[in-house]
């Protein structure tokens, strides 16, 4: 591993290119930072499948190995058959609406109890 000042140099090198070069600077920022999960929608907002027109609210979000990312969306009541479904990152865009923030208790997030075994 380099020391702090090569890194800084290096920091400083990069940043002079990607200054000069919007291309670059746009394929830079979409370059995923090794162990950082990016999320392109929160969890809670409301987005549309732009494929099936499904609406709903973010309520689950996975990346996989390939790159494929994908969050599941839950339609209100009525809606589809209110039935939540696993959509690929691409195919969604945010639509307005209230975000939904659900209030663990004592802040508490996580799993629940074990789901019954049959």
């Amino acid at each position: 591993m380099g020391s702090y000042g090569a890194f800084k140099e290096e920091a400083k090198r990069l940043a002079g290119i990607l200054r000069n070069d919007p291309v670059l600077w746009a394929q830079y920022l979409q370059k995923p930072i090794k162990g950082a999960i990016m999320q392109k929608f929160e969890m809670g907002v409301q987005v549309e499948d732009l494929i099936t027109g499904l609406k709903g609210t973010v309520t689950g979000y996975v990346k996989y190995i390939t790159g494929c990312n994908q969050y599941l969306i839950s339609p209100r009541r009525g809606d589809s058959g209110n039935k939540a479904e696993w959509i690929d990152e691409s195919r969604l865009k945010q639509t307005k609406g209230k975000k939904v923030v659900i209030n663990t208790p004592f802040g508490i997030n996580g799993p629940d109890l074990e789901a019954p075994i049959r």
